[in-house]
């Protein structure tokens, strides 16, 4: 039976679409320094979640690779309410 699976990390080579949190993370962060802006902020979501931590990793990365100064990312839950 022919199959494919969605995964958020970690594909199943051949059977399965993923999403690359971290280099989607460093691309939104690239797109805003090229951009001229260097105070940027990173709203996480909760740390139990593999897709906000690798999310977050992305975004230091970038942050890094580009030697700018940054605030430690602001820690949430993703509710409308956060």
């Amino acid at each position: 039976v022919p199959f494919v699976t969605l995964q958020s990390t970690d594909p199943d080579a051949g059977h399965s679409v993923a999403v690359d949190q971290v280099a989607g993370a460093r691309l939104a962060t690239r797109h805003l320094i090229e951009l001229g802006h260097r105070s940027i902020y990173h709203l996480a979501g909760p740390q139990d979640w593999m897709e906000a931590e690798a999310r977050m990793t992305g975004f230091l990365e970038e942050i890094s690779a580009w030697d700018i100064a940054t605030t430690a990312p602001i820690l949430g839950d993703w509710t409308a309410d956060f």
